[in-house]
Protein backbone atom coordinates (compact mmCIF):
# COMPACT_ATOMS: atom_id res chain seq x y z
CA UNK A 1 0.00 0.00 0.00
CA UNK A 2 1.18 3.70 -0.98
CA UNK A 3 0.56 6.40 1.30
CA UNK A 4 0.77 9.76 -0.57
CA UNK A 5 0.50 12.72 1.61
CA UNK A 6 -0.58 16.42 0.01
CA UNK A 7 1.52 18.63 1.43
CA UNK A 8 -0.64 21.54 0.23
CA UNK A 9 -3.24 20.74 2.47
CA UNK A 10 -3.63 19.44 5.91
CA UNK A 11 -5.62 16.10 5.61
CA UNK A 12 -9.01 15.64 7.27
CA UNK A 13 -9.83 14.13 10.30
CA UNK A 14 -10.86 11.28 8.12
CA UNK A 15 -7.64 10.66 6.63
CA UNK A 16 -5.98 10.92 9.89
CA UNK A 17 -7.83 8.40 11.71
CA UNK A 18 -6.79 6.23 8.65
CA UNK A 19 -3.20 6.33 8.72
CA UNK A 20 -3.08 5.44 12.41
CA UNK A 21 -5.56 2.25 11.81
CA UNK A 22 -2.77 1.20 9.08
CA UNK A 23 0.05 1.68 11.02
CA UNK A 24 -1.16 0.16 14.06
CA UNK A 25 -1.68 -3.22 12.03
CA UNK A 26 1.39 -2.97 10.35
CA UNK A 27 2.68 -2.93 13.94
CA UNK A 28 0.76 -5.81 14.97
CA UNK A 29 1.58 -7.76 11.64
CA UNK A 30 5.30 -7.55 11.94
CA UNK A 31 5.44 -7.77 15.80
CA UNK A 32 7.76 -6.18 18.69
CA UNK A 33 11.17 -5.90 17.84
CA UNK A 34 13.77 -6.21 20.86
CA UNK A 35 17.22 -6.02 19.14
CA UNK A 36 17.49 -2.10 19.51
CA UNK A 37 17.07 -2.49 23.45
CA UNK A 38 20.02 -4.57 25.40
CA UNK A 39 17.33 -4.33 28.06
CA UNK A 40 14.53 -6.27 26.89
CA UNK A 41 17.37 -8.99 25.36
CA UNK A 42 16.46 -12.81 25.81
CA UNK A 43 19.88 -13.20 27.33
CA UNK A 44 19.43 -10.62 30.04
CA UNK A 45 15.86 -11.95 31.33
CA UNK A 46 16.38 -12.10 34.58
CA UNK A 47 14.06 -15.42 34.65
CA UNK A 48 16.34 -17.57 32.60
CA UNK A 49 20.16 -16.79 34.48
CA UNK A 50 19.77 -20.16 36.16
CA UNK A 51 18.38 -22.32 33.31
CA UNK A 52 21.15 -21.04 31.34
CA UNK A 53 24.07 -21.05 33.26
CA UNK A 54 25.95 -24.54 32.74
CA UNK A 55 26.02 -27.52 34.26
CA UNK A 56 29.58 -27.36 36.23
CA UNK A 57 28.45 -24.41 37.56
CA UNK A 58 26.50 -26.12 40.42
CA UNK A 59 28.53 -28.45 40.97
CA UNK A 60 30.34 -26.75 43.58
CA UNK A 61 27.38 -26.07 45.27
CA UNK A 62 26.71 -29.95 45.52
CA UNK A 63 29.83 -30.93 46.94
CA UNK A 64 29.68 -28.18 49.85
CA UNK A 65 25.94 -29.34 51.04
CA UNK A 66 23.82 -27.13 48.84
CA UNK A 67 20.66 -27.62 47.45
CA UNK A 68 20.31 -30.02 44.77
CA UNK A 69 19.32 -33.08 43.73
CA UNK A 70 22.65 -35.02 44.93
CA UNK A 71 22.36 -33.67 48.56
CA UNK A 72 19.18 -35.74 49.90
CA UNK A 73 20.68 -38.81 47.86
CA UNK A 74 23.80 -39.87 50.13
CA UNK A 75 23.29 -42.73 52.85
CA UNK A 76 23.22 -42.15 56.08
CA UNK A 77 26.07 -43.93 57.35
CA UNK A 78 28.30 -41.71 55.37
CA UNK A 79 26.32 -38.02 56.48
CA UNK A 80 27.10 -39.46 60.26
CA UNK A 81 29.92 -41.23 62.13
CA UNK A 82 29.39 -44.99 62.94
CA UNK A 83 27.87 -45.14 66.91
CA UNK A 84 30.56 -46.72 69.23
CA UNK A 85 29.53 -50.21 70.33
CA UNK A 86 27.89 -50.72 73.75
CA UNK A 87 29.70 -51.68 76.24
CA UNK A 88 26.71 -53.50 77.48
CA UNK A 89 25.67 -55.42 74.73
CA UNK A 90 29.72 -56.49 73.96
CA UNK A 91 29.63 -58.07 77.47
CA UNK A 92 26.27 -59.65 76.89
CA UNK A 93 27.70 -61.58 73.77
CA UNK A 94 30.74 -62.63 74.23
CA UNK A 95 30.68 -65.89 75.39
CA UNK A 96 30.79 -67.09 79.20
CA UNK A 97 34.33 -68.53 79.42
CA UNK A 98 33.67 -71.94 81.12
CA UNK A 99 35.44 -72.04 84.43
CA UNK A 100 38.18 -74.86 84.96
CA UNK A 101 36.90 -77.73 87.35
CA UNK A 102 38.49 -77.63 90.38
CA UNK A 103 40.61 -80.53 91.14
CA UNK A 104 39.26 -82.68 94.17
CA UNK A 105 41.52 -84.55 96.66
CA UNK A 106 40.50 -87.98 96.29
CA UNK A 107 38.17 -89.71 98.44
CA UNK A 108 39.69 -91.29 102.04
CA UNK A 109 38.02 -94.39 101.34
CA UNK A 110 39.47 -95.57 97.64
CA UNK A 111 42.58 -93.61 97.92
CA UNK A 112 45.56 -96.01 98.51
CA UNK A 113 47.47 -95.97 101.70
CA UNK A 114 50.72 -97.30 103.17
CA UNK A 115 50.89 -100.61 104.36
CA UNK A 116 49.39 -101.00 108.28
CA UNK A 117 51.73 -102.62 110.19
CA UNK A 118 49.03 -103.48 112.85
CA UNK A 119 47.63 -105.77 110.40
CA UNK A 120 49.94 -106.91 107.88
CA UNK A 121 50.58 -110.30 109.19
CA UNK A 122 54.30 -112.25 109.41
CA UNK A 123 55.68 -114.17 106.31
CA UNK A 124 55.89 -117.57 105.62
CA UNK A 125 58.42 -119.49 103.89
CA UNK A 126 58.86 -118.51 99.93
CA UNK A 127 57.00 -114.85 100.32
CA UNK A 128 60.59 -112.94 101.40
CA UNK A 129 63.29 -113.19 99.15
CA UNK A 130 67.56 -111.72 100.24
CA UNK A 131 66.97 -109.68 96.59
CA UNK A 132 70.55 -107.87 97.06
CA UNK A 133 73.96 -108.01 99.36
CA UNK A 134 76.31 -104.99 99.79
CA UNK A 135 78.89 -107.50 101.79
CA UNK A 136 81.60 -105.43 100.51
CA UNK A 137 81.57 -101.44 100.47
CA UNK A 138 84.37 -99.00 99.09
CA UNK A 139 84.54 -97.35 101.92
CA UNK A 140 82.74 -97.58 105.32
CA UNK A 141 83.34 -101.13 106.48
CA UNK A 142 81.42 -102.87 107.96
CA UNK A 143 79.26 -99.45 108.52
CA UNK A 144 78.68 -99.36 104.79
CA UNK A 145 77.12 -103.00 104.30
CA UNK A 146 73.29 -103.53 103.89
CA UNK A 147 71.07 -105.93 102.60
CA UNK A 148 67.49 -106.10 100.34
CA UNK A 149 64.45 -107.72 100.93
CA UNK A 150 61.77 -108.41 97.93
CA UNK A 151 58.21 -109.15 99.40
CA UNK A 152 56.61 -111.88 96.72
CA UNK A 153 53.57 -112.45 98.74
CA UNK A 154 50.70 -110.95 97.37
CA UNK A 155 49.97 -108.48 100.21
CA UNK A 156 51.59 -106.70 102.58
CA UNK A 157 54.10 -108.69 104.77
CA UNK A 158 55.46 -107.35 108.40
CA UNK A 159 59.05 -107.94 109.34
CA UNK A 160 58.98 -107.35 113.50
CA UNK A 161 60.30 -110.05 115.08
CA UNK A 162 61.87 -111.47 112.27
CA UNK A 163 65.68 -111.36 112.92
CA UNK A 164 68.89 -111.52 110.86
CA UNK A 165 71.57 -113.71 111.29
CA UNK A 166 75.29 -113.86 109.55
CA UNK A 167 77.64 -116.18 108.71
CA UNK A 168 79.26 -116.22 112.05
CA UNK A 169 75.98 -116.87 113.62
CA UNK A 170 75.73 -113.73 114.63
CA UNK A 171 71.91 -112.49 114.83
CA UNK A 172 69.47 -109.11 115.27
CA UNK A 173 66.06 -109.26 116.10
CA UNK A 174 63.68 -106.55 113.97
CA UNK A 175 62.19 -104.82 117.09
CA UNK A 176 60.60 -102.33 114.64
CA UNK A 177 57.32 -101.94 112.77
CA UNK A 178 58.54 -102.54 109.10
CA UNK A 179 56.38 -103.42 106.38
CA UNK A 180 57.11 -104.40 102.76
CA UNK A 181 53.83 -103.78 100.16
CA UNK A 182 53.84 -106.50 97.64
CA UNK A 183 56.33 -106.90 95.11
CA UNK A 184 58.23 -103.40 97.27
CA UNK A 185 61.57 -103.70 98.62
CA UNK A 186 63.01 -102.44 101.86
CA UNK A 187 66.81 -101.61 102.37
CA UNK A 188 68.30 -103.00 106.00
CA UNK A 189 71.20 -101.38 106.70
CA UNK A 190 74.13 -101.47 109.51
CA UNK A 191 74.05 -97.82 109.40
CA UNK A 192 71.97 -95.56 108.52
CA UNK A 193 74.06 -92.77 107.92
CA UNK A 194 76.95 -94.36 106.27
CA UNK A 195 74.34 -95.94 103.42
CA UNK A 196 73.05 -92.61 102.73
CA UNK A 197 76.61 -91.42 102.35
CA UNK A 198 76.73 -93.84 100.00
CA UNK A 199 73.48 -92.87 97.49
CA UNK A 200 71.04 -95.68 98.88
CA UNK A 201 67.78 -93.18 99.19
CA UNK A 202 66.91 -92.77 102.56
CA UNK A 203 62.89 -93.59 101.66
CA UNK A 204 64.40 -97.08 101.10
CA UNK A 205 65.90 -97.84 104.38
CA UNK A 206 63.06 -99.57 106.44
CA UNK A 207 65.62 -100.23 109.35
CA UNK A 208 69.14 -99.94 111.13
CA UNK A 209 70.51 -102.98 112.75
CA UNK A 210 74.13 -101.70 113.80
CA UNK A 211 73.48 -98.40 115.10
CA UNK A 212 75.81 -97.36 118.37
CA UNK A 213 77.82 -100.94 117.91
CA UNK A 214 81.42 -101.16 117.63
CA UNK A 215 83.42 -102.17 114.30
CA UNK A 216 83.44 -105.70 115.38
CA UNK A 217 80.52 -106.32 117.19
CA UNK A 218 76.60 -107.03 115.39
CA UNK A 219 75.42 -108.15 112.16
CA UNK A 220 78.67 -108.55 109.98
CA UNK A 221 78.86 -109.42 106.14
CA UNK A 222 82.20 -111.14 105.62
CA UNK A 223 84.01 -110.96 102.60
CA UNK A 224 85.26 -114.81 102.32
CA UNK A 225 83.96 -118.14 101.81
CA UNK A 226 82.08 -117.83 105.36
CA UNK A 227 79.86 -114.94 104.13
CA UNK A 228 76.41 -115.44 104.32
CA UNK A 229 72.81 -113.80 105.57
CA UNK A 230 69.70 -115.57 106.55
CA UNK A 231 66.10 -114.31 107.96
CA UNK A 232 64.96 -116.22 110.67
CA UNK A 233 61.57 -116.64 111.74
CA UNK A 234 62.33 -118.00 115.29
CA UNK A 235 64.12 -121.11 114.15
CA UNK A 236 62.58 -121.23 111.11
CA UNK A 237 64.99 -119.70 107.89
CA UNK A 238 62.85 -118.30 105.84
CA UNK A 239 65.60 -116.98 103.13
CA UNK A 240 69.61 -117.47 103.49
CA UNK A 241 71.96 -116.49 100.88
CA UNK A 242 75.67 -118.09 101.12
CA UNK A 243 77.05 -115.04 99.08
CA UNK A 244 80.67 -116.25 99.92
CA UNK A 245 80.19 -119.49 97.88
CA UNK A 246 79.27 -118.04 94.58
CA UNK A 247 82.93 -116.78 93.34
CA UNK A 248 81.05 -113.59 91.64
CA UNK A 249 84.27 -111.51 92.20
CA UNK A 250 85.20 -109.12 95.19
CA UNK A 251 85.46 -105.46 93.72
CA UNK A 252 84.51 -103.06 96.21
CA UNK A 253 81.66 -101.27 96.14
CA UNK A 254 79.86 -103.59 93.59
CA UNK A 255 77.00 -105.56 95.11
CA UNK A 256 75.22 -109.09 93.97
CA UNK A 257 71.71 -109.52 93.37
CA UNK A 258 69.25 -111.82 92.34
CA UNK A 259 68.09 -112.15 88.98
CA UNK A 260 64.30 -113.99 89.27
CA UNK A 261 62.90 -113.13 92.29
CA UNK A 262 60.29 -116.54 93.03
CA UNK A 263 62.00 -119.55 93.76
CA UNK A 264 64.25 -121.29 96.40
CA UNK A 265 64.61 -119.74 99.59
CA UNK A 266 68.29 -120.47 99.51
CA UNK A 267 69.82 -118.77 96.93
CA UNK A 268 72.57 -120.54 94.42
CA UNK A 269 75.32 -118.94 92.40
CA UNK A 270 73.39 -119.71 89.02
CA UNK A 271 70.91 -117.32 90.35
CA UNK A 272 72.85 -114.31 91.37
CA UNK A 273 74.55 -111.75 89.37
CA UNK A 274 77.09 -109.30 90.15
CA UNK A 275 75.44 -105.27 90.28
CA UNK A 276 76.72 -103.18 87.20
CA UNK A 277 74.54 -100.17 87.32
CA UNK A 278 76.16 -97.19 89.26
CA UNK A 279 73.97 -95.63 92.00
CA UNK A 280 75.13 -92.30 94.17
CA UNK A 281 78.78 -90.47 93.78
CA UNK A 282 81.30 -92.81 95.11
CA UNK A 283 81.32 -95.45 92.79
CA UNK A 284 79.04 -98.02 93.79
CA UNK A 285 77.26 -100.13 92.16
CA UNK A 286 73.54 -101.59 92.73
CA UNK A 287 69.95 -101.04 92.71
CA UNK A 288 68.88 -100.20 96.53
CA UNK A 289 65.11 -100.69 96.60
CA UNK A 290 64.89 -101.00 93.24
CA UNK A 291 64.47 -104.34 90.56
CA UNK A 292 67.65 -105.96 89.97
CA UNK A 293 69.87 -105.29 86.70
CA UNK A 294 70.85 -108.76 86.10
CA UNK A 295 71.72 -109.14 82.63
Amino acid sequence: MTLTARCSAPPSSRALASLVLVLSLAACAVGPRFDDDPALSPESTPGDATASAPTDARAPAREAGSAGPDAGAAPAADAAPTPLADATSDATASPTPTPTPTPTAPDAATAPTAPDAATAPAPTASELVLSEIQFNPSSSEPDGEWVEIANVASGPRSLRGLALRDGGGRSKVIDQDVVIAPGGFVVLARSRVAARAQGVPDAVIGYEYGAGLSTSAGILLANGATGSIALMAGTTELARVPYGTFSLGDSPGQSVQRRVLAGTSVGTAAQFCVSRAAYGATGHMGTPGAPPDCP
